[in-house]
């Protein structure tokens, strides 16, 4: 996918719970988002190495921030599911910008 490709993907789907940065092409998230910064993309290792080789269930995964960050920890697998359609579309096309072969 080139980057105009990806740009339109990007806006078809919108509008986005979270700012991703998707190879250059950057979502626009939907305020608000809270004093504390909620709703960035993230995961915490909880200590190192936690995640290593785990695999993920994240319900109710919305874009796939937590299941996907978990990848980006060390997990093997992901399976995320939601009951909105559109938002297992962009989690499938993040997790493919960003190289995540063990995301479902």
């Amino acid at each position: 996918m080139d980057r105009n490709d990806l740009e339109r993907e990007v806006l078809r789907l919108a509008p986005w719970y979270y700012a991703w940065d998707l190879d250059g092409v950057r979502t626009e998230e939907t305020p608000p988002c809270d004093e504390e910064g909620h709703r960035r993309v993230a995961c915490p290792p909880i200590f190192d190495g936690f995640w290593r080789g785990k695999s993920v269930l994240d319900v109710a995964c919305n874009e796939g921030a937590y299941g996907l960050g978990a990848l980006g920890h060390g997990a093997d697998r992901l399976v995320g599911f939601d009951c909105r359609d559109v938002n297992v579309e962009k989690a499938r096309l993040v997790a493919r910008v960003l190289g995540h072969e063990g995301a479902t």
